[in-house]
């Protein structure tokens, strides 16, 4: 029997368990807003798996199993963006929608005021992969009484609480919604 199967299973089974629990977000009320972030465990969990798939795949490698490449790589992508999600935000109150995600030293950030966004739009969009397999991304596009538009993507931070809150608050403020948008999973 070969050795590589139970390293493949290892790594396979630590970035599943990594990818679902990404989606535990909490809720912070401050005033007439709230903001959104992961849970604290959540980048810690997904930070230690990577440092201990990367440590497995390096051990794994000195003693020439192969497969080991498999861990080293997760290793690696979990610990560039697993830190990252403790920096991750949204903001929604009654005056402006804020989001903040990415990489720390080159995050992408929204900041748009309520008193500037005309309408939003709600758009889903489906990708075909190399072997056939779909993905949708979900984006809000703010069209802006200052021109142009904004288009923010719909990720976990999102989905699970701050995209609810802002289609609650822009109704509200009479703002007219279009498209997708119910993009909570």
């Amino acid at each position: 029997m070969s050795r590589v199967r139970p390293v493949r299973s290892v790594s396979l089974v630590a970035a599943v368990c990594c990818v679902a629990l990404t989606g535990c977000v909490s809720e912070t009320q401050s005033g007439s807003g709230s903001t959104f972030k992961f849970e604290w465990w959540i980048p810690l969990l997904v930070t230690v798996v990577s440092l201990v798939a990367l440590v497995g795949g390096v051990f794994f490698m000195t003693r020439k199993k192969q497969g080991a490449w498999v861990a080293v790589l997760l290793g690696i992508l979990g610990l560039l963006f697993g830190p990252n999600m403790f920096f991750d935000r949204a903001v929604v109150d009654d005056e402006h929608f804020e989001l903040r995600t990415g990489i720390v030293f080159s995050p992408t950030t929204f900041d748009i005021k309520w008193d500037n966004v005309v309408s939003i739009n709600g758009t889903a969009e489906e990708k075909t992969g190399r072997r056939g397999r779909k993905s949708t991304s979900f984006y809000l596009n703010f069209a802006l009484k200052s021109g142009g538009s904004e288009k923010v993507p719909v990720g976990d931070l999102m989905k699970h609480g701050a995209a609810k809150k802002l289609i609650l608050v822009a109704e509200r403020k009479g703002i007219p919604l279009s498209g997708v948008t119910n993009i909570e999973e």
